[in-house]
């Protein structure tokens, strides 16, 4: 079995596991042990959480849901088992199982699920030009390949489809295409020399837009009916690109076409003739043109409780949210919804965000560990552990807010990979007790690379952050590489805080006040050398700086002061030659864990540092994704061998790792 496998099955394991021991589990990831161990719904080992399409397949009032993960650790096709909805109309669903289909063992590409009037259930999957049907059997759980047609008339290469309607007469479906302008400006885009916005902070590339077209297919899709043609407006429809659903308002004489937007927005278009009018936002409770809270929407109806398909369940790189739709259209004509709500799943484990950044705190005064968690999205969650250190209980985690807003980071149009990267937030949270005042603060970075600090103006018990506040060194705002989570601790007395540089080295501040740095130097190993974090294959490539994420912890027990560093899979740390876990990839061709511990040997007044080991679990590489991985110490479980490990992943949980399990690559 591949480590994929492995980690797939490590998960699996811990839900029976779960019920025979209170505590966190080795090599498994956090569970939640409130709210009755519901929690968010968010596809295992996998960055996205895309929603395919519903049905009934086990006899349920409401419909069974699939879910597609292409992208993480391990891709997968997965159904989620409605079982109930709470109190407030939101549906809990089963933890999933995978699912078959004819594109091999990971995920399909894009497509739509639906079921007929006779309960039979279709898949409909485009991939390039060509269209493939297959249909569901319930006995085996997998979609088996019926027909493939080329859809005809299509400008470019299909990347969404939803069918509007489906029987004897023919399949009508719509079908969305890029306009073919190219996103990235001329040039190496590995090359630090690559210019991105031009003097008056222009985006220098062009603007990837999406069309949306219709065809009709034979009801055995084996022959094209009608060729496809501009269903929308222009070819121009909307910025960037689209996953669609169909719904069918009960007051509306014919479908719609719903589109959600790569960057967050929702649209409806008005099947009613053979060429939308218009697109048409839709709304929120407040008014304004609803907004999915993490970047790549991607919806598909879901019948509400009279079993009209008005409601929408969205995904994207995040948990799946629910749209119910109110039964009113504002006065343009714009379907208005209620405001996004969770949607549930039983037996969950403990889902943070994607790109997990832990950080393990008595956050309220109780003398409990809590978790103060950053993500993707750009946002800060507090889990409170309800339980002990021991055997800790967490539930679903609540956003920070500060100076009386939830905080959320976006990098807005002046992204360092581009405006298309506008959401992604990429929070990377340290708590530290900055001002000596005895409350936890919190400092922060992200994607833009700026530092900032949230003094806790609150009490013990009742933690208040002020508005965050940029750190200065020398009169000027500090930066550096970006998606770094600071290292910061207390040593002999003075605040340090350690970043990595522009230079992508590891580097030492002072704090002076508040807001104000001293510059330390960068960080040596004992040879005298910095520690940078360049591999031979990106020491150039802007996107692949920085991204560590720095612990600060006496992990050996001497008194002295260590660096516990996560990397990503192209991480090098101390150097390009012998740096890992870069250089381990290349010799085995696989990645391990990539937590690494760089022991001081020089003291904590004037640290040197020897070189990197690659933490192993049970003796072997545990590997939980390209993007990120966060290292956290932490008190939970038996401490007796020393202080254990929370590592959050890119699939937002955060995995738990016994002391006595871990050690280090003996290479």
């Amino acid at each position: 079995m591949n480590r994929t496998g492995v980690l797939w099955g490590l998960i699996g394991c811990a839900f029976a596991a779960s019920a025979a021991q209170d505590g966190p589990i080795s090599g498994q990831p956090l569970r939640v042990r409130m709210n009755g161990g519901m929690g968010l719904l968010a596809a295992p080992s996998a960055i996205k959480s895309v929603p395919v399409g519903c049905a009934n397949v086990f006899g349920g009032k409401r419909p069974d849901l699939f879910v597609s993960a292409p992208t993480g650790v391990d891709p997968a096709f997965l159904l989620y088992r409605w079982l109930r909805d709470t109190p407030e109309g939101l549906p809990v669903f089963a933890p999933p199982v995978k699912v078959a289909h004819p594109f091999g063992v990971k995920a399909p590409p894009d497509g739509t699920v639906l079921q007929d009037a006779s309960g039979g259930i279709h898949g409909y999957w485009v991939k390039g030009r060509t269209l493939t049907h297959s249909l569901f059997d319930r006995a085996t759980l997998a979609f088996r390949e019926t027909a493939h047609v080329e859809l005809k008339g299509l400008p470019r290469t299909a990347t969404a489809l939803t069918v509007l309607s489906a029987g004897a007469s023919g399949i009508d479906l719509v079908a969305a295409c890029y306009n073919g302008a190219k996103y990235r400006p001329d040039g190496d885009a590995n090359s630090l020399d690559y210019v991105l916005y031009d003097g008056i902070g222009a985006y220098r590339g062009q603007w990837p837009r999406t069309g949306l077209y219709r065809c009709r297919l034979s009801a055995d899709c084996t022959a094209v009916l009608e060729p496809a043609h501009l269903f929308s407006s222009s070819t121009n429809e909307i910025l960037g690109g689209v996953t669609l659903a169909t719904a069918v308002y009960p007051n509306l004489a014919a479908p719609c076409v719903i589109a959600g937007a790569s960057i967050g927005n929702f649209y409806a278009f008005d099947a009613g003739q053979p060429q939308a009018k218009t697109k048409r936002t839709l709304f929120g409770p407040d008014a304004l043109s609803l907004r999915h809270p993490t970047i790549g929407a991607a919806p598909v109806s879901y019948p509400n409780a009279a079993g009209q398909p008005t409601d929408l369940i969205a995904g994207g790189e995040g948990a799946l949210y629910y749209y119910a739709f109110s039964g009113t259209f504002n006065p343009e004509g714009h379907p208005v919804y209620r405001a996004a709500q969770p949607v549930w799943q039983e037996a969950a484990t403990l889902y943070a965000g994607s790109l997990a950044v832990p950080n393990v705190t008595d956050w309220d005064g109780d003398g409990i560990s809590d978790l103060i968690v950053g993500n993707s999205e750009g946002r800060v969650l507090f889990f409170k552990n309800s339980g002990t250190d021991r055997e800790p209980r967490f539930g679903p985690g609540e956003p920070l807010s500060a100076g009386g807003e939830p905080i959320c980071v976006q990098p807005g149009y002046s992204g360092i990979q581009g405006p298309f990267e506008n959401r992604w937030g990429y929070a990377c949270p340290a708590v530290a007790d900055w001002n000596n005042d005895g409350l936890p603060d919190l400092l922060l970075s992200s994607a833009t690379a700026r530092h900032e600090v949230f003094i806790n103006l609150g009490t013990r018990a009742a933690p208040r952050l002020a508005t965050g506040r940029p750190l200065y060194c020398d009169g000027l705002e500090l930066h550096g590489a970006w998606r770094v989570r600071p290292g910061v601790a207390s040593i002999d007395g003075r605040m340090a805080y350690i970043m990595q540089d522009d230079s992508n080295a590891l580097h030492l501040y002072w704090r002076i006040d508040d807001f104000n740095l001293e510059d330390g130097g960068q960080l040596r190993m004992a040879d005298g050398s910095p520690i940078t974090s360049h591999t031979p294959q990106n020491s150039d490539s802007p996107g692949q700086h920085g991204r560590s994420k720095i612990e600060v912890a006496d992990w050996d027990g001497d008194g002295v002061l260590d660096l516990i560093v996560g990397t990503t899979k192209r991480g090098c740390l101390p150097d390009p030659i012998s740096g890992l876990p870069w250089t381990r990839r290349q010799l085995l061709k696989e990645t391990g864990l990539q937590v690494l511990v760089l022991r001081n040997s020089g003291g904590n007044g004037a640290p040197r540092y020897q070189k990197p080991k690659l933490v192993q679990f049970r003796g072997k590489d545990l590997y939980l994704g390209a993007h990120s991985n966060a290292p956290a110490t932490c008190p939970f479980g038996d401490i007796s061998s020393g202080l254990n490990l929370i590592v959050g992943a890119e699939d937002g949980r955060l995995y738990f790792f016994d002391r006595k399990d871990l050690s280090f690559d003996p290479r």
